[in-house]
């Protein structure tokens, strides 16, 4: 049994949309200050699968002797993604982490608790 293309030569430049990805930076300034964590490290996060994902692709396109244009394609855009974003994604994490630190720092100590005060 025969398989056919998942997608036909004329549609690979289609997956140039990942070059959307780069405006993934705009976000940079506003994470750097703080603003928006939570959206901040759930868009690179969705990035993140979303290369995975296209990783996994290749290979299972691999695995299913696709053509050389679709295993390409995909294990192009799913590496571009995982370059962008992962590196991004560690330094927001070490950022948001390193700020949490501070501001636990800058609360007075705590005394321990006892039984017999």
């Amino acid at each position: 049994m025969t398989q056919s293309a998942w997608f036909g030569p004329e549609h690979a430049p289609l997956f140039s949309f990942v070059a959307l990805v780069s405006l993934m930076y705009l976000l940079e300034a506003p994470a750097e200050r703080g603003r928006y964590r939570i959206a901040i490290l759930s868009a690179c996060a969705a990035v993140i699968a979303g290369g995975l994902g296209m990783l996994l692709a290749a290979a299972h396109a691999l695995s299913e002797a696709q053509p050389s244009y679709v295993i390409s394609t995909l294990l192009a855009c799913g590496s571009l993604l995982m370059l962008v974003s992962l590196p991004a994604f560690i330094r927001l994490i070490g950022l948001y982490r390193r700020d949490a630190s501070k501001d636990l720092g800058a609360q007075a100590p705590r005394q321990p608790f006892s039984w017999w005060q």
